[in-house]
């Protein structure tokens, strides 16, 4: 009940207060809609909403083909700044997350220009941080239910 309260209220304070932070600008392809991602355009910039803080290229391969997803990222961020293999099904994959403009190009690594600074009041930077924690606490505890670590 506490946490619902809080959570209700940072929701508010967020909706209400102002907020003039720019959106990150991300590469946007998905190799299902046909378009080629390996290679990225500026016919491929989005401008991401501005409670997006990340950018993120996932690519799933077997043995027959390989698929690209580019795009805005979640609100929460799941790794930093990095890519991690994973698997999916029959598919061997990796996840990639950065947070400038651009990073979900064709090398993760490459460096591009800072965005400008967030204009954020020191009160909307505290109210972000605990909508963060929040949430990830919240993925962590839906990840726990849903782990089948604990099964008999």
């Amino acid at each position: 009940m506490k946490y619902s309260i809080l959570i209700f209220c940072v929701l508010i304070c967020m909706s209400i207060i102002p907020n003039k932070v720019k959106g990150i600008q991300c590469y946007d392809c998905d190799d299902l809609t046909g378009e080629n991602c390996k290679n990225v355009n500026d016919n491929m910039i989005k401008n991401c909403s501005s409670l997006i803080s990340t950018c993120i290229k996932t690519i799933a391969k077997d043995s027959d083909m390989e698929y690209i997803h580019r795009g805005c990222g979640p609100v929460i961020k799941i790794i930093d700044n990095d890519c991690r293999d994973q698997k999916v099904g029959n598919y061997d994959g990796t996840y990639c997350e950065c947070d400038t403009d651009l990073c979900n190009g064709n090398k993760q690594e490459e460096e591009e220009e800072e965005r400008p600074e967030k204009s954020l009041s020191p009160f909307l930077n505290i109210l972000k941080n605990i909508y963060k924690k929040i949430f990830l606490t919240i993925k962590v505890f839906q990840f726990i239910l849903n782990c089948e670590c604990f099964s008999y």
